[in-house]
């Protein structure tokens, strides 16, 4: 990289899988594998209203998928570097434009 360059970027990893991000501007990307919910992290990090949004839904398979699009879009977030984040808990994942897809059994979510 040149020196004095804008150049921002991000990594993660979930056994096998490694993702990473290069940006002009701060970038936040996170992985996860799609796997049980874990009721303790979703008290955590997750407001009631995540919480509404995952369970809303009947289906197990797509309570895994909004859980874990929450939790990458959060940690992606706070990778990025935002200042004002106050725990993970805080981050609205409601309020900022995100990209996220599922590979493979994994989630994954730039920010």
């Amino acid at each position: 990289f040149a020196l004095n360059a804008d150049i921002f970027f991000s990594i993660s990893h979930c056994n096998e899988m490694v993702v990473c991000a290069v940006s002009a501007k701060p970038i936040g990307i996170d992985v996860e594998f799609l796997r049980d919910i874990e009721l303790n992290v979703t008290r955590f990090a997750c407001t009631e209203k995540d919480i509404a949004f995952v369970f809303e839904t009947e289906s197990l398979d797509e309570q895994r998928e909004r859980f874990f699009r929450l939790w990458t879009a959060k940690e992606a977030f706070y990778k990025k570097g935002d200042s004002a984040v106050n725990g993970i808990r805080s981050i609205d994942t409601f309020s900022f434009e995100k990209q996220s897809f599922l590979n493979e059994g994994y989630c994954i979510t730039l920010v």
